[in-house]
């Protein structure tokens, strides 16, 4: 199908391609923001953000993979305005993962939480504070604990020493 303003072939494309197989579970209403919604709900746990295509259109880009393929302007001189920095140290580093998911619409609370350490990264940096997330669309009737456990192995492989490396975690929760 065809749209004026999204690109509609990139999102199924992206669906099948990744994602096959995840469902989400929404009860809407008292919304802002469903621009947000979606970015918050959806987008954010699958590592996915909406961008402009080079054709003006709305596209996906998924994120936390080796590779980025997608259409973008190249930077090289004539765009840098100025000498990039980087900032990274040691006091960054996340080697826990917290995951508040299965969402309970009537009570307004997560029934599920599942808890993940990269054993290797903690040996290496020490204990560090967990970042944690929320996901409410994830429910467990419908293998919502495959795509939490997905989730967190690609969080943590962004983190790896080139991509190499498999996070080696070990899963708590109730």
């Amino acid at each position: 199908s065809q749209s004026r303003y999204m690109n509609i072939p990139e999102f199924e494309n992206i669906r099948d391609e990744y994602f096959s197989g995840y469902t989400f579970k929404f009860v809407l209403f008292n919304l802002d923001s469903l621009r947000k919604f979606i970015e918050t709900e959806i987008l954010f746990p699958l590592g996915v953000r909406l961008r402009s295509n080079n054709n003006s259109k709305i596209g996906l880009a998924v994120l936390d993979r080796p590779t980025l393929n997608i259409d973008a302007p190249t930077l090289d001189h004539s765009l840098i305005t100025k000498i990039p920095t980087y900032d990274v140290d040691d006091t960054k580093i996340f080697n826990k993962l917290r995951i508040e998911w299965n969402y309970n619409d009537a009570t307004g609370k997560y029934l599920n939480l599942s808890e993940y350490t990269d054993a290797t990264s903690e040996t290496q940096f020490g204990h560090r504070k967990p970042f944690s997330m929320k996901f409410k669309g994830l429910r467990s009737t419908l293998a919502g604990q495959t795509a939490v456990d997905k989730i967190a192995e690609i969080f943590f492989l962004r983190f790896s020493v080139g991509w190499v490396q498999q996070p080696r975690f070990i899963v708590t929760g109730k």
